[in-house]
C-alpha cells in the first residue's frame, strides 16, 4: 500500500515528516494524511515522490490504492446525495412554514374578526413559537452542509440513519406549525381543535 511505502522510504532516508512536505512543497499534515492512508497525492505529487526516492511511479501506487481511491470517491458521491436530500426538504418546508405565516388568513395578514382587532396578524398571535420550526429547518441545513464536506469515515448505515432522523425531525416540525398555523387563522376563527375568541378592547383568549 502506498502509506505503508511512503513511510518505509521516509525512514529509510532519515528524514521526518516536515523535512519531506519541505522538499515536495506540501503541508506537513499532507504527509501524515497520506501515510495514515486517508488520501493519496496527485499525480504531479506521486512524480516528485517518485523522482526524490528515485523509485518507479508504478512501485509507488499500485493496484489496492486505486482501488482504495475509487471507494472512497464513490462514499462521498453516496454523501452527497444523502445530504442534499434533507437539504432540499428542509428548505423546501422552511419555504412552505414561512408562506403558512401569511397565506392562512382572512383578508391580507389580518385574522382576527375585523370588527374587533382589525390590525392582528398571525405573527403577533404565533409570538415567537413561530421561530422553532423556522428555526430547526436552519440548522438541519447549516448541519448538513458542514457533515456533507467533512472528512469523518461513516458508514452507510450510520449515514442511512442520519438522513431518516433528520427528514422525520423537519417533517414533524413541519406538520405540527401547519396545524397551529390552520387552528389559529381558519375563517371566522374556528380551528380545528379550538376557537380564539377576541374581545373589542383588543385582547384574546381561548
Amino acid at each position: 500500500m502506498f502509506k505503508e511505502k511512503l513511510k518505509e522510504l521516509r525512514e529509510k532516508n532519515k528524514i521526518s515528516q516536515y523535512e519531506l512536505s519541505t522538499i515536495i512543497h506540501v503541508s506537513r499534515a499532507a504527509i501524515a494524511k497520506w501515510e495514515s492512508g486517508k488520501g493519496i497525492p496527485n499525480k504531479e505529487n506521486i512524480k516528485v515522490l517518485a523522482d526524490y526516492f528515485k523509485v518507479s511511479k508504478e512501485y509507488l501506487l499500485d493496484i489496492d490504492d486505486l482501488y482504495q481511491e475509487l471507494n472512497k470517491r464513490d462514499r462521498i458521491k453516496s454523501n452527497l446525495k444523502y445530504h442534499l436530500s434533507v437539504i432540499f426538504l428542509s428548505f423546501l418546508l422552511l419555504l412552505l412554514t414561512a408562506v403558512e405565516l401569511f397565506v392562512f388568513v382572512r383578508e391580507g395578514i389580518y385574522i382576527a374578526d375585523s370588527r374587533y382587532h382589525p390590525n392582528l396578524s398571525i405573527l403577533s398571535v404565533m409570538q415567537g413559537w413561530s421561530l422553532i420550526p423556522i428555526g430547526i429547518y436552519i440548522i438541519m441545513i447549516i448541519f448538513n452542509i458542514l457533515f456533507m464536506y467533512n472528512t469523518w469515515e461513516i458508514s452507510n448505515k450510520t449515514r442511512l440513519i442520519i438522513t431518516v432522523t433528520s427528514c422525520v425531525l423537519v417533517l414533524t416540525c413541519y406538520i405540527v406549525s401547519f396545524v397551529v398555523s390552520y387552528n389559529l387563522v381558519k375563517p371566522y376563527n374556528y380551528g380545528m381543535f379550538w376557537k380564539p375568541h377576541f374581545t373589542k378592547e383588543g385582547g384574546w383568549f381561548k
